[in-house]
């Protein structure tokens, strides 16, 4: 069984303003992913309140982070923070986990 451990997450200050200023990023119609290469991966999630109410903000961290724990190997050891955007908050509420998947592996497949 894999899982999501703790020392996955993206959580220090410093990690974050690391990240900012040495990473590159990804631009979809969906998403803004910021990466950087790593020994080891970690992931964060952050989503504004304007996206939408709790629950749906919630909904779409619970999706990120089940997509990253069944597909590990695709993610390169790369430190990532996904940040969605106001087009995805419009359609998100109404959106299956296979509709999100295919949205989130569009924008895994322009990360190098």
């Amino acid at each position: 069984m894999q899982t999501f451990k703790k020392r996955e997450r993206l959580k220090l200050r410093k990690d974050f303003e690391e990240l900012f200023n040495d990473g590159e990023r990804a631009v979809s119609r969906y998403f803004v992913v910021v990466y950087k290469k790593s020994s080891t991966p970690k992931i964060a999630i952050s989503v504004k309140r304007k996206f939408g109410k709790a629950y749906v903000r919630n909904r779409l961290k619970r999706y990120v982070r089940e997509l990253y724990r069944t597909n590990k190997d695709t993610f390169n050891s790369n430190i990532m923070l996904f940040i969605p955007r106001k087009s995805l908050s419009k359609k998100f509420k109404d959106m299956t986990f296979e509709e999100f998947k295919e949205i989130f592996f569009d924008i895994m497949s322009k990360i190098k």
